[in-house]
């Protein structure tokens, strides 16, 4: 099972599948696959050592959420994980697992 790593700007990083990174990379509503898939033992793994500051210095940089969307570390690492999804499939377009 090939995986792919997506990076942050702060060292904050994960490893996917092609085939996991697709399913919460997909057009309409990402939120319940998302959600699924951070429960995923090889994945919630990696979300658990991300450090909540780190991160959500990260996501700030994008500009599309506030301090108060930033507050709550389990939606930054849902916003995360989406993010990193979308930047494996457009990095790895032709690959498969």
């Amino acid at each position: 099972m090939k995986k792919h790593w997506a990076y942050g700007n702060y060292r904050t990083e994960i490893e996917l599948t092609m085939e996991d990174a697709k399913s919460v990379s997909h057009p309409g509503p990402c939120d319940d696959d998302v959600a699924a898939l951070s429960k995923v033992p090889y994945v919630k793994e990696q979300l658990d050592a991300i450090d909540p500051e780190q991160l959500r210095s990260e996501l700030y940089e994008y500009g599309s959420w506030d301090d108060d969307d930033l507050s709550d570390h389990d939606e930054n690492l849902l916003r995360w994980l989406w993010l990193a999804g979308g930047q494996i499939t457009e990095e790895y377009p032709n690959d498969e697992d």
